[in-house]
């Protein structure tokens, strides 16, 4: 079990369901010290109340609430914590969440899972970085994803050193993986490493133009120059990078150019 980083952190958390609440509580009291929790809420107007009057360093927010989401609570706040989403949604939803969120975590909640989003929160913290304007965009971001199936336009980035990068998903040529950390190369030929894995963005990405070529590699189609052949298939990409393509995901990739040209 990971030990978490030291220093008060003040908390607040937000579930319809009160054993859900007492439950989180029962784990964070045990597994994560630093954690103080200064209230709790069981509906979205009082939480956004709550919120916005103790401007806590975090809440620990469900999504699934009777008549409003934890999505409209975070759209309606004036003051803007730190956010871990706890919840029993389905997958697409975990899917957007993984965009921009400084965690989430599945219930029923994993102790080993709370500590290491804890311990983003007080890394976070303790470097002093705090979510400003565009956390407005990280929230339209999501809430766009979950109500428009067809298109995804933009992809908040969690930034190394805290914050969030927001790319337009048009300027990504491809990205790379190893183990727990993923490369965005861009349009501008510049890089950003994020310390999530390839699977998870392939997860995000998947059926809006890019395509998993190799275990390490996903490419952006719209930057797709030419496919070479020889001992074995490469892509030429527009940045004028080679990748080679897996020998298994090379009809894969046939098929999804056909699909895509037809689709434009």
């Amino acid at each position: 079990m990971l030990e978490p980083i030291p220093n008060e952190i003040r908390a607040l958390l937000v579930d319809d369901e009160i054993y859900a609440i007492q439950n989180l509580s029962h784990l964070i009291t045990t597994y994560c010290p630093n954690i103080r929790i200064i209230d709790q809420s069981q509906n979205v107007p009082e939480a956004i109340a709550k919120i916005n009057k103790l401007k806590p360093d975090v809440i620990f927010l469900d999504i699934s609430m009777p008549q409003q989401t934890g999505f409209d609570l975070l759209n309606k706040l004036d003051f803007l914590p730190f956010v871990i989403f706890v919840t029993a949604h389905d997958q697409f939803a975990l899917k957007a969440i993984k965009i921009c969120a400084v965690d989430f975590i599945l219930k029923p909640v994993n102790p080993n899972e709370l500590v290491n989003a804890v311990n983003k929160i007080a890394l976070l913290l303790s470097l002093n970085k705090q979510m400003d304007g565009n956390y407005k965009e990280v929230l339209k971001n999501l809430d766009n994803y979950l109500h428009n199936t067809g298109n995804l336009k933009k992809i908040c980035l969690p930034a190394l050193h805290g914050g969030y990068e927001v790319l337009q998903t048009d300027e990504i040529v491809h990205l790379e993986g190893e183990e727990n950390y993923t490369t965005f190369y861009l349009v501008n030929k510049v890089k950003i490493i994020v310390s999530k894995t390839l699977k998870e963005y392939e997860d995000i990405l998947e059926g809006f133009g890019f395509l998993r070529i190799h275990k390490s590699s996903i490419i952006n189609l719209n930057h797709l120059i030419k496919i070479l052949k020889g001992e074995s298939v490469r892509v030429l990409l527009t940045n004028d990078l080679e990748l080679t393509v897996s020998r298994r995901r090379a009809p894969m990739l046939i098929e999804k150019i056909k699909s895509h040209i037809s689709n434009e």
